[in-house]
């Protein structure tokens, strides 16, 4: 995935950094959900040829993919901005003023934003997107917020990621990775 795109970080990275520092740095510096990008379209797939049309047929429900064996391995915090007032929502968008930038012009200015809600939840509302944000293959209407748990697909458009809550996410990182020696 090209970075100009989205920025992301290496699954590998943040192993190392959690075999390095431990559980509690891990815990102080990511204590946010995590999207692993499952999908990503090239960038010359950005035409108006039937795009909308193909997104709205497009069904996640039946996409069978482990946190284990996300085929990307690149990894977007679901965290705002260290400068935003109400840390609680986290914007997604084209739009540079987002805190998760996708830059493509078939994803809204913003499109989406997550919502830390009570008890450590999280909930995903549309903006009334374009071209829509779907859970689990279901488009979501304009302006409600669904609570989202960890292993939930998420697509913005034809970008989709798999939602891996803190927890989750830390797990997933002390699995040794197949074939590596410790």
């Amino acid at each position: 995935m090209s970075p100009s795109r989205l920025k992301t970080i290496a699954q590998g990275e943040l192993e190392r950094e959690l075999e390095q520092r431990g559980a509690d740095w891990f815990h102080a510096n990511h204590a946010c959900p995590f999207l692993v990008v499952v999908y990503s379209p090239p960038a010359e797939d950005s035409s108006d040829d039937d795009i909308g049309e193909r997104t709205l047929r497009t069904d996640v429900g039946d996409l069978n993919v482990s946190l284990e064996h996300a085929p990307s391995k690149q990894l977007v915090p679901v965290r705002g901005s260290p400068d935003k007032a109400d840390k609680q929502t986290v914007t997604l968008g084209r739009d540079s003023d987002n805190d998760i930038v996708i830059r493509s012009s078939k994803v809204s200015r913003r499109h989406a934003e997550f919502i830390m809600a009570r008890h450590g939840k999280y909930e995903l509302r549309d903006l009334d997107s374009a071209n829509g944000t779907r859970i689990n293959g279901s488009r979501l209407p304009g302006k409600k917020a669904i609570t989202i748990k960890s292993g939930d697909m998420l697509a913005f458009w034809r970008f989709l990621f798999q939602f891996v809550e803190p927890e989750a996410m830390l797990a997933l990182l002390r699995k040794p990775a197949a074939g590596r020696k410790k």
